[in-house]
């Protein structure tokens, strides 16, 4: 019998910095190759920025670039809005757009109320712009013993 050995070479750059008081950024390169001979490498460029003007209200931006030679090149941004957060109660925005073969769209609305010690309430209603648009609402009750 054979025995094949894969072997692959992978890095990855990472830089953060705080801009501002309440800004901060964290851009990262990601490289990874597979050693053989079919092996084509992968590469992804993400950027962070977290912008928190206060306890209350958190903004998050990501967006990632795909570089693949061959593949088609994937954008994806993603935007985090923390509406509210107090000691029991959460309620969070996301949108999120995705670039590639098909472009989509994606629009969230998360929330989570703890009742109690024991139980917690957890809901979120999902939108999917894409060839078919689609709906999504999900509650959940909680149990915490």
């Amino acid at each position: 019998y054979t025995t094949l050995f894969r072997s692959s070479i992978s890095g990855r750059l990472n830089l953060v910095a705080r801009l501002t008081r309440h800004l901060n950024a964290d851009l990262s390169h990601n490289y990874s190759q597979t050693l053989l001979p079919s092996g084509s490498p992968s590469q992804e460029s993400t950027l962070n920025l977290n912008y928190r003007p206060s306890d209350i209200l958190v903004t998050r931006l990501l967006t990632s670039r795909s570089w693949a030679d061959d593949a088609a090149t994937r954008v994806d941004f993603r935007l985090d809005l923390a509406l509210l957060r107090t000691y029991k109660t959460r309620l969070n925005f996301n949108y999120r757009h995705l670039h590639a073969e098909k472009d989509s769209d994606a629009f969230a609305l998360i929330g989570g109320w703890d009742i109690s010690q024991t139980f917690s309430l957890q809901s979120q209603a999902r939108y999917l712009v894409d060839e078919e648009n689609s709906w999504n609402f999900n509650v959940k009750l909680l149990m915490t013993l």
